[in-house]
């Protein structure tokens, strides 16, 4: 009986050594490169949407500025 109590508790530890191992080796750095070029991704669509709102809101400075020039000639 103690032999199968011992097999028993021996494939557990071997199962969670064999998984943590295989966690840490593999599929933790895929995970993190995943994760870094997704927020990499992220942050080039955040300074696009920046750019891009930087541009309209020069647009609508220089549309403002030509209204004010010509309400100042009227």
């Amino acid at each position: 009986m103690w032999l199968y109590i011992g097999i028993g508790v021996g494939v557990l530890l071997a199962t969670v050594v064999f998984h943590i191992v295989i966690w840490n080796v593999f599929f933790k750095p895929r995970l993190q490169k995943q994760a870094q070029l997704l927020e990499q991704q992220a942050l080039a669509q955040q300074g696009q949407q920046l750019a891009q709102q930087g541009q309209r809101l020069t647009q609508l400075a220089s549309e403002q500025q030509i209204s004010d020039e010509k309400n100042e000639g009227e």
